[in-house]
């Protein structure tokens, strides 16, 4: 009887261990796909977005909120590089809410152009949208 119960108790304790070892594996593969997935969707898709201009003097939009660091970051090199941008705030504009949902995001900050949408923020992707966009740049000011 005695030797039943050990085998029960091990049994248990494999069946333990392997489902720690399944976590184990779980968890970073979960989060290398997020990163992997936020890497994806931060590149710049090519489209036709003129729409989204009209009535707009500007020739690039972000649509962010006030209180989200990156987009804080963001509008702040956008100034550096002295690009004249419309700031879009989700956050306190119903219609650049509107906006921003049409194109289908749920993420912030959001750039847009004439020719190219960007959403999140990493510096080298920006000013390289910038750059293929037309816009003159002073690389002295980059941060990376």
């Amino acid at each position: 009887m005695q030797f039943r119960s050990g085998s029960r108790t091990s049994r248990l304790i494999v069946e333990a261990l392997l489902c720690l070892l399944i976590v184990a594996i779980a968890i970073p593969a979960g989060k290398f796909t997020a990163y992997a997935w936020n890497d994806f969707r931060q590149r710049a898709v090519q489209g036709n977005f003129s729409s989204y201009f009209s009535g707009k003097d500007l020739k690039i939009s972000v649509y962010g909120t006030e209180s989200c660091p990156a987009c804080q970051r963001a509008r702040a090199i956008l100034n550096e590089q002295g690009i004249s941008f419309n700031d879009l705030r989700i956050d306190q504009n119903s219609s650049a809410r509107s906006e921003w949902k049409a194109l289908g995001q749920d993420s912030f900050p959001v750039f847009l152009t004439a020719g190219h949408r960007l959403t999140g923020f990493q510096e080298a992707r920006l000013l390289a949208m910038l750059q293929d966009e037309g816009f003159s740049l002073d690389s002295s000011k980059r941060h990376q």
